[in-house]
């Protein structure tokens, strides 16, 4: 009788403790951990953050059983349209989150009604300046290193992202849907393996092999990161002269969420131009709330690695939509690139 009695209030208080926790899926470091003190001090809600290294094992999560236990998870633009059209997303809209009027149109439109723009950033190539030299300029020397960085190149392992740099080399559309143009793609992701230490995350490889990445396939904010983490200013951040790609990150809500209305809560927080200012500057990364870029020091809004020239966003490229077809054909070219990559 002790015995279950005790089990009995063991449950009760596990879930008396737990039962107003937010668990959130979200990459490492990105978001500001003074911004998740203050929710918690303010609400007396915990933030649990669980990271994912890909947006393919996020989609995979998510898109599974497993995810279930997740209120809230940060997806690229396209995922987030996918998932709101399944189902999975709670609507967002000035009435539930009144902040989102703050939001630049261009950005809204980006996430579509199934998630708080949050933050947004190009693709580029992140290297040591210590390892490296001179500073890569192109994707090509991404692609073909020099013989000296063999075995110090990460790729992120994505299905649109890891395109990126072989067809804007080749001149053609990341959104492509030409089955040619992917295939040549592919050559030059396959000419590449015997160069690359490995598939992954830039902050992942840096944390679990230190020393041995020089450069990699990465996120404008990821150098900011990598420098922390390395206590050096050591890593850089550069947009190819080929183009690069634009991305918009979004805070949305799971559908399934048994607090919905705690989520909202939070998700409007995150989005005061105060605390959206604050996240901005900690994590070197893009905005797209108005009235925060507002608050933001002059230092922050000069730096070009954040805020891109008008003429780098002129040579960039947005992502859209893409068939299933494609979609499958992109992943097993991914998949193949793995392949030779763990043959060599």
């Amino acid at each position: 009788m002790k015995k279950t009695l005790s089990l009995f209030i063991l449950c009760f208080w596990s879930s008396v403790v737990f039962s107003d926790e937010l668990k959130v899926y979200i990459w490492e470091d990105y978001i500001s951990q003074e911004l998740i003190d203050k929710w918690e001090e303010k609400t007396g809600h915990k933030v649990n953050l669980v990271f994912y290294d890909s947006d393919e094992d996020r989609d995979e999560v998510l898109g599974s059983g497993n995810g279930k236990g997740f209120d809230l998870a940060v997806f690229d633009s396209i995922s987030a349209q996918l998932f709101g059209k399944n189902n999975k997303l709670l609507a967002l809209s000035p009435g539930n989150v009144p902040s989102l009027i703050d939001t630049d149109p261009h950005w809204k439109e980006s996430c579509g009604n199934f998630g708080l723009p949050y933050l947004w950033g190009s693709l580029g190539i992140i290297y040591n300046k210590e390892k490296v030299v001179p500073a890569p300029t192109s994707w090509r020397h991404l692609l073909y290193p020099k013989q000296e960085y063999q075995g110090h190149v990460v790729m992120v392992e994505d299905a649109i992202d890891t395109l990126v740099a072989p067809l804007l080399l080749d001149g053609k559309s990341i959104n492509t849907e030409d089955k040619n143009e992917l295939q040549e793609a592919f050559i030059h992701l396959k000419n590449q393996a015997p160069s690359l230490l490995g598939y992954g995350y830039s902050l992942t490889y840096a944390k679990q092999r230190e020393g041995q990445m020089y450069m990699a396939l990465g996120y404008s904010g990821d150098q900011f990161s990598l420098n922390e983490m390395s206590q050096s200013e050591a890593w850089a951040f550069v947009y190819p002269e080929e183009g690069t790609a634009i991305w918009m990150d979004c805070f949305s809500i799971m559908k399934w969420s048994p607090k919905k209305e705690l989520a909202l809560e939070f998700v409007e927080f995150i989005n005061q131009p105060s605390n959206a200012a604050l996240n901005s500057e900690w994590l070197g990364l893009a905005t797209p709330n108005k009235r925060a870029l507002k608050q933001l020091p002059e230092d922050v809004l000069s730096d070009t690695n954040i805020y891109p020239t008008t003429e780098a966003i002129d040579n960039s490229h947005s992502y859209r939509i893409i068939s299933d077809a494609n979609m499958t054909l992109r992943h097993r070219i991914i998949n193949a690139a793995k392949k030779y990559r763990d043959a060599q």
